[in-house]
């Protein structure tokens, strides 16, 4: 993902990319094409380009030591999701960017999509009637050399934090917050000490109810990245991922094109919203 931000912000109006940090080598040459500073140490590339803002797109568990560090420069934050790999490390790094005064962002680009803002206006305004029930269905086989990065194996590395923490956030948005969960996961397949699949169940403050099954280790054709091609490593599907029941109506996010929902009308048909 840091390869990805850095190329973008190099194409950004008002955007200048002053300098590239990584403990790996390699990344060197990605700095050289850009034409900016290499460094292998964080705090001596701050020090030294005294930049505006910066992308934490580290491993998951060091979210939280780096952006603490970078707020005590004054040095704004764009940390890739999720923000930290549990709620303590979270809420220090959420303190550490107020008591510093900085302005921080955590990377769930996926409620700018025009489609979710779509599916919260529906839902929000009642268009389906009262929310009763979401399933959503994340599920793909991630290949085994996505597995050869050993942070990926380890604690904070698993589709829960890496994946699911997405769906998540996009829930939220689109039918208010969450006020309970009971969940369970396994890595009965893969054996890592992450999760390779877990089950979900949530209660949202307006009384409805979630269920989710997420996995990494079963091809199929239902999750975000398939339905809406945004992962191009994935195919793409025609499938559903995403499913709003209402009292009013269905609602079916086959997201990869359009919102539709189907509601019978007083005649016995149908009408799209």
């Amino acid at each position: 993902m840091g390869m990805k931000h850095a190329n973008i912000i190099t194409h950004l109006h008002g955007c200048q990319l002053a300098g590239i940090c990584d403990v790996n080598p390699a990344v060197r040459s990605l700095a050289g094409e850009l034409g900016v500073a290499f460094y292998s140490d964080y705090e001596k590339m701050i020090g030294a380009e005294e930049p505006d803002g910066v992308v934490i797109a580290t491993p998951t568990t060091l979210h939280a030591s780096v952006g603490m560090t970078c707020a005590q420069h004054g040095v704004n934050l764009f940390v890739e999701k999720p923000i930290a790999a549990d709620l303590t490390e979270a809420k220090k790094l959420v303190e550490s960017a107020r008591e510093y005064g900085v302005n921080m962002l955590v990377g769930h680009h996926r409620r700018f999509n025009p489609m979710v803002e779509t599916a919260r206006l529906i839902i929000r305004q009642g268009k389906i009637g009262k929310l009763v029930a979401i399933s959503i269905l994340w599920v793909l086989l991630k290949p085994s050399d996505y597995f050869q990065t050993e942070w990926r194996r380890q604690h904070g590395g698993g589709p829960v934090l890496i994946n699911l923490i997405h769906d998540i956030d996009t829930m939220r948005y689109i039918c208010g917050e969450i006020e309970r969960v009971y969940a369970e996961t396994s890595s009965a397949i893969r054996g890592f000490e992450v999760e390779d699949t877990a089950s979900v169940t949530l209660r949202f403050s307006n009384g409805a109810l979630g269920g989710i099954v997420a996995s990494d280790c079963v091809p199929s054709s239902w999750s975000y990245e398939a339905t809406t091609g945004e992962n191009p490593y994935y195919f793409r599907t025609s499938q559903n991922c995403y499913f709003f029941l209402a009292q009013k109506a269905h609602y079916l996010s086959q997201i990869y094109a359009w919102f539709i929902t189907r509601t019978h009308n007083r005649q016995g048909g149908t009408s799209r919203l």
